[in-house]
């Protein structure tokens, strides 16, 4: 049989029925054209061994399945295609629980658009481990694209999507790329798809995708949509049925439609099978409702579905025929005009997944086992390369020696085709079945294993391998690897927030290293000065971080060079910041040269901080504008998160709310989900973006959103580090001041990060919002401070206001001179009413009035008028929170106050919602709908 024939096509030895193509359009494999001339035996869907009255009851059953309350996301899918065709690509994302009707919706998209198109679909397949770029696969072989870049090699996935887009530039029709089930796809095959979403402009492409809104769905959703311009994006949510819908497709039956409904809760597919299964009474399962339609079925055709149901998604008829043996050809019709399976070109398939599971949960264990060692057996005698595949069925039936043969392989091979959560199940999977290795070999397989982890953000899981690895090393006596063990867990701990045990492993790795001069010593060496840098310590970062220069030129090891340039260079900043600033620029050029894009993203984002830190707004923003486009580029996410939420901290600087203000709730609204959990360590690139919008949502006397406040809590545990201690202060301290709480618990915070600095000049923020909640603080003021900031501390306002105006920094200067005279605070309120800093007005006003100085009057504050019970925006806060059910310390935690401030919340709010306890204050907040 050729490649793209269904099953019925190739079986052409008998008259038949032609069953018409709008009836059966339903395989991946659909005809580039559809006027093209063909007779009957060429035709797709010609059934040989089926009469005309079988065919006929066939299309009557789907008839009366017609779509139902689905014509408004058929409008949405045809706006698409439209835009599409004028060259405005469009990318729409389909989400619904299992069985809602996604591909339903699809499938009659699909059969309503004209002829002068290209269809090409993917799907991703419920392995036990995902195969990376599967869909991809799968559209490269209806396409006949012929990637020139080889998947398997590192570096190569890039180059192979844009093959893909210089495939698609050169096709003459609009063209739609179906890709379903994205709730299984791959990291790389996510990755694939977010690459042509961006990429959508000037286009005449429609992407489809398809997803359950699961945890696991929403998740993949969210990171293929990440960065994803809004303009060409559309989501549909496919609802239940009503109780109507149900009702007209049940007409006619004779099965109770309310009896329906009730059982299947408006579940389109569960619904279809129950009209199938002709029952009466409703079967009260899905399950029960499947399997009633295979008892019409004969023996070879039961024995068939059961065979094909160890498949995930499809199966391939060339296997099917083998396990099915005689007769195939008119036992697989049966199947198909049965409704239970369906022609998918090559492949069989059910018509639903759930339908699948149903089948194969019913076989006996040993029956399930039978199937599954017979499909590898064929899988092996074919010469498979799909490793996954193989892997997935040896996994079902226990086989050791296949799990231990390929596991290994099939990790590396998704580590190159950037599959790095694959990779890490994969090695997960050969540490699981190995058989006893020499201690070396498996002390790299762990060492491989930890830094899978480590790159999709499991800290604990890389530190676990990675420690097992180092005890192999030092029992072996191998201190070169053992150094280097050290300096990897340290990165780890890093990422796990434990900032003070990096540290002394950092210095531990540098120590047993010290007698292996090489590119191990100096990436240690680099790593020790990157931490001191991290911690603003920057007397200490030069010796190791110059050290690390010589070693790496001696080697001649550019990459490491780049590296520990970049720690240097920062450490200047006060210093020499010329010199600095040079050092940069040569880190980030060494790193082009090389292509390394870690150290060029790396060195770009550096360079947004330095640049803030010299009070250079427009060279700051110049760094985030390169630095993000390189990181769409090379997409490269974290990075661009990143860099897009420093970009945001420049715009706060310089006026630009409204920018800034779009560009972290873009970013959060996908980093950070407030309908589910997120690990911190997979999260820190939001940590820019968090502050951002925190300050915003302070300025503007709005709450700050209860997920953003519940990450930086999370993501400050154990964050011993004085860049990030000295962000947490300043926001505190913004607190402290716009709410008129107790500010001993800032103070507390602002005298920590100044005692830690080694000068003042390093954490300026500190300095000025501790003078401005405690006047009579004396702060030793430095010459490498910043003259705006030494202006404010020495008491000289107008001065400060100046040199922020002549920075272009209006907030700075609205700060400073709300600590002047009445006329200074008069400007400052016009500067702050320009920028909309609501809640920063309201606070200079209560000062003013409190002054005894002559204001507007006020009503209620804007944020009292939003709710009917009065409360604040702080009491809002504390509210949330009790709903969430945490304790008054917990409270204090999130919101970055005293738990003594806390409970004052929580009496005020139980006096206003007049309610005894905590709990009726929560329940009162849900009826209101106020939480």
């Amino acid at each position: 049989m050729q490649s793209g024939q269904s099953v019925s096509s190739s079986l052409c030895s008998a008259p038949g029925v032609v069953v018409p193509y709008s009836h059966c359009r339903k395989t991946r494999r659909i005809p580039r054209r559809r006027d093209s001339p063909f007779c009957a035996r060429d035709h797709p869907y010609f059934f040989p061994h089926v009469s005309v009255q079988t065919v006929i009851f066939a299309l009557g059953e789907r008839r009366r399945m017609q779509l139902q309350e689905r014509e408004e996301s058929l409008e949405v899918l045809r706006d698409g295609f439209d835009r599409a065709c004028g060259g405005e690509g469009r990318c729409v994302v389909v989400q619904g629980e299992a069985g809602i009707g996604k591909t339903t919706l699809l499938r009659a998209f699909l059969d309503s658009l004209g002829t002068d198109l290209t269809i090409l679909r993917g799907s991703c397949e419920d392995l036990a481990i995902a195969e990376p770029l599967g869909p991809l696969r799968d559209l490269a072989r209806e396409a006949g694209w012929r990637l020139t870049a080889d998947l398997s090699e590192a570096g190569s996935r890039i180059a192979a999507f844009s093959d893909v887009l210089t495939s698609l530039d050169a096709a003459t029709t609009t063209t739609l790329i179906v890709v379903e089930d994205l709730h299984w796809a791959d990291a790389a095959t996510i990755d694939f798809l977010k690459f042509l979403a961006r990429r959508m402009e000037r286009r005449r492409l429609l992407l489809l995708v398809t997803a359950r809104n699961d945890g696991r769905g929403r998740a993949n959703v969210r990171h293929m949509l990440s960065g994803v311009s809004p303009d060409h994006l559309t989501r549909i949510d496919v609802k239940p049925l009503s109780r109507s819908a149900v009702a007209a497709l049940s007409q006619g039956s004779g099965i109770d439609a309310d009896a329906i409904f009730r059982v299947s809760n408006g579940n389109a597919f569960y619904v279809s099978e129950i009209l199938k299964s002709g029952l009466a009474p409703v079967p009260r399962s899905l399950e029960d409702a499947v399997l009633a339609r295979l008892d019409v079925l004969g023996a070879a055709a039961r024995k068939l579905v059961a065979a094909a149901s160890i498949f995930p998604r499809r199966a391939e008829i060339s296997m099917l025929s083998r396990i099915a043996g005689e007769n195939f050809e008119t036992v697989a019709e049966e199947c198909v005009l049965g409704g239970i399976l369906e022609a998918d070109g090559e492949f069989l398939a059910f018509r639903h997944e759930i339908a699948r599971l149903a089948v194969e949960a019913s076989l006996s264990p040993t029956m399930r086992r039978q199937l599954h060692l017979t499909c590898l057996s064929l899988l092996e005698a074919g010469g498979s390369v799909h490793a996954a595949r193989r892997l997935h069925h040896a996994k079902q039936v226990g086989d050791e020696a296949t799990l231990r043969g390929l596991a290994p392989i099939a990790a590396q091979e998704a580590v190159k085709m950037g599959a790095m959560r694959e990779a890490a199940e994969y090695f997960e999977l050969a540490i699981e079945h190995e058989e006893t290795r020499a201690p070396v070999e498996r002390a790299a397989l762990l060492e491989r294993a930890a830094w899978a982890h480590y790159l999709v953000g499991n800290a604990p899981r890389s530190i676990a391998l990675q420690s097992e690895a180092l005890h192999i090393y030092h029992a072996a006596g191998d201190t070169l690897r053992e150094g280097d063990s050290y300096r990897r867990l340290s990165r780890f701990h890093w990422l796990a927030t434990k900032i003070a045990r990096a540290r002394e492993l950092a210095d531990t790795a540098v120590r047993v290293l010290a007698q292996h001069r090489g590119p191990e010593l100096a990436m240690a060496l680099s790593t020790q000065a990157q931490l001191a840098m991290l911690n603003r310590t920057f007397a200490i970062v030069g010796p190791p971080a110059r050290e690390a220069i010589v070693i790496a030129r001696e080697f001649d090891r550019p990459d490491i060079e780049s590296h520990a340039l970049n720690n240097l260079g920062q450490s200047l900043a006060i210093s020499d910041p010329d010199q600095g600033r040079e050092m940069l620029r040569e880190s980030i050029d060494i790193a082009l040269r090389l292509e390394d894009v870690d150290n060029v993203a790396r060195g770009y984002t550096n360079t947004i901080y330095y640049e803030m830190e010299q009070l250079d707004f427009v060279r700051a923003e110049e760094a985030a504008t390169a630095g993000i486009a390189y990181s769409v580029e090379h997409e490269l996410d974290g990075y661009r998160r990143y860099q897009s939420g420093s970009l945001a901290w420049v715009l706060l600087r310089i006026g630009r709310w409204q920018d800034a203000a779009r560009l972290t709730e873009t970013h959060l609204s996908q980093e950070l989900p407030d309908d589910e959990g997120l690990e911190v360590a997979t999260a820190s690139w939001a940590f820019p973006a968090a502050c951002a919008l925190t300050w915003i949502s302070i300025r503007k006397g709005e709450p700050v959103p209860s997920h953003v406040s519940r990450f930086l809590s999370d993501f400050m545990t154990g964050a011993d580090e004085l860049q990030r201690l000295h962000v947490h202060a300043a926001i505190l301290a913004e607190l402290s001041w716009h709410r008129h709480e107790d500010p001993e618990l800032a103070i507390a915070a602002l005298r920590k990060v100044l005692d830690r600095a080694e000068n003042v000049a390093l954490v300026p923020d500190a300095a000025i919002w501790l003078k401005r909640l405690d006047p009579a603080t004396a702060i030793d003021v430095t010459p490498e401070l910043s003259l705006p900031y030494q202006l404010e501390i020495r008491g000289d306002h107008q001065g400060a206001a100046e040199a922020w105006a002549s920075l272009g920094a209006p907030f700075d200067e609205a700060m400073v001179l709300a600590q002047g005279d009445e006329a200074a605070q008069r400007r400052a309120i016009a500067i702050l009413t320009r920028l909309g800093a609501s809640g920063t007005i309201e606070c200079l006003k209560a000062k003013m009035r409190r002054d005894g100085i002559a204001s507007p009057q006020m009503g209620p504050r804007a944020s009292t008028l939003k709710n009917p019970l009065g409360l604040t925006n702080r009491q809002l806060d504390v509210l949330r929170a009790l709903n969430d059910g945490l304790s008054n310390s917990e409270i204090a935690d999130r919101l970055f106050v005293s738990p003594k401030t806390v409970d004052h919340h929580v009496s005020a709010i139980l006096a206003k919602l007049e309610v005894a306890s905590r709990g009726e204050a929560a329940a009162k907040a849900r009826n209101l709908s106020i939480v």
